[in-house]
């Protein structure tokens, strides 16, 4: 026996014992009833016609033990192999069953496709005939045509999906390293606070402004204590004096009122522990390196994508063109599959350039510095190494300010 054809009215339903029947049909072609458009046609019919196949497209018995015996040794590579894996795991979550022996047969078709188109090597283009292969109702046909459709020109080691998720953990990456703030130290590697004068001291205790029960910074007036809100309810006059009378101008929105209030003479000062001077965390030139070379690499594999996909368009014109087994119109839809697929390859290269950039530009420790990034220099918001901060801070005896007419209500 050559070959077997079946037809039915009706496929094998279940617990009746047919699978293994039905499962020997390799090639599975579902027919609609005739068309509005084909039925003067089918009216035109008469007799039991059998069809006339053209002399040039018969084989001989002889050319058909050819090609069986040559197909088994066509190549099967590994791009075709991860397409199959890939359609078998789909499969089963979309509940399709697929014996072993069908996917031995499967593989076997394919090698006669490749053979019988003169190639000594299974192309993914081949693969087209798979959605003929592998359904069980025919509704299934157009999903897994559809899914290859999808699929075809990606290989599993360069899936831009895959791709994409680890473009945006490096993107996620540099957004950490920036967004890391660490305490600045001086040419000396101490660790700097800010003290009540706004001073940067290598000390973590010093003078700082004191504050009341509620957390408000108290600023000294006369020999009263005030916090801001009781200030902005003050006037000041002409001569710079702060007054409970309402005469002058209001407190809350004179001019000099941030110089007043960032003036240490009249703040509240105590002896404490210091806010620490925090900034950019600066890097190591090998943590930047390590970072370049990963995204390096990855960059790597996205341009190997995309030449990949430029081999998938040179090979869909040589083999899908002059196919003997695949539809003429799969071509299109297929080209213009690959050229989205190109383009998106083209914007995660774009957005890892961008990665890349960030990363090279990322503040780094001052040269000589310890290993490790717990000696940096501070630097400026231009990456300039700042100038050491002497130790010390302005001394506080002159902190009483000048007041006239004092209302103690008017901060009670």
């Amino acid at each position: 026996m050559i070959s077997l054809v079946g037809a039915s009215n009706e496929l094998p339903k279940e617990k009746e014992d047919l699978d293994a029947l039905y499962d020997r049909f390799l090639l599975r072609y579902h027919v609609d009833p005739v068309s509005d458009g084909a039925f003067e046609k089918l009216l035109a019919l008469r007799g039991d016609e059998l069809p006339s196949v053209a002399a040039e497209l018969q084989l001989t018995t002889e050319e058909l033990r050819v090609i069986r015996a040559s197909a088994r040794g066509v190549e099967v590579p590994a791009e075709t192999t991860e397409l199959l894996k890939a359609l078998k795991g789909w499969l089963a979550e979309q509940s399709i069953a697929v014996s072993d022996r069908r996917w031995r047969k499967v593989v076997g078709l394919l090698q006669v496709s490749a053979f019988t188109n003169g190639r000594s090597q299974v192309s993914i283009w081949d693969g087209w005939l798979l959605q003929h292969c592998l359904w069980e109702k025919p509704e299934q046909r157009e999903a897994i045509a559809k899914w290859y459709e999808q699929r075809v020109g990606a290989r599993d080691a360069s899936d831009p999906a895959r791709l994409g998720k680890i473009v945006g953990y490096w993107e996620a990456q540099l957004d950490n390293d920036r967004r890391t703030q660490a305490q600045a130290r001086d040419a000396r590697g101490r660790p700097l606070c800010r003290d009540a004068t706004g001073a940067r001291v290598p000390t973590p205790h010093g003078k700082r402004q004191k504050k009341n029960d509620g957390g408000d910074a108290l600023y000294q007036v006369g020999r009263e204590q005030a916090t801001l809100a009781q200030l902005d309810r003050l006037s000041i006059d002409s001569d710079g004096k702060l007054r409970g009378d309402g005469y002058g101008s209001s407190f809350a929105h004179w001019d000099g009122r941030a110089a007043y209030l960032a003036d240490p003479t009249n703040m509240v000062l105590e002896l404490g522990e210091l806010p620490p001077v925090m900034g950019p965390q600066h890097y190591s030139e090998a943590h930047v390196a390590d970072r370049l070379a990963q995204v390096d690499a990855l960059i790597a594999d996205v341009d190997g994508h995309a030449r990949g996909i430029d081999a998938k368009l040179v090979s869909l014109s040589e083999v899908i063109d002059s196919h003997l087994w695949i539809a003429p119109d799969f071509a299109e839809p297929a080209r213009a599959g690959l050229k989205e697929a190109w383009r998106a390859a083209g914007v995660l290269r774009e957005r890892l350039g961008h990665v890349r950039d960030g990363f090279d530009a990322l503040p780094r420790l001052a040269e000589g510095s310890p290993d490790g990034d717990e000696h940096e220099r501070p630097r400026d918001a231009d990456g300039g190494a700042l100038p050491r901060i002497p130790d010390g801070s302005p001394d506080d005896a002159s902190a009483e300010a000048d007041v006239a007419d004092w209302d103690e209500g008017a901060i009670r």
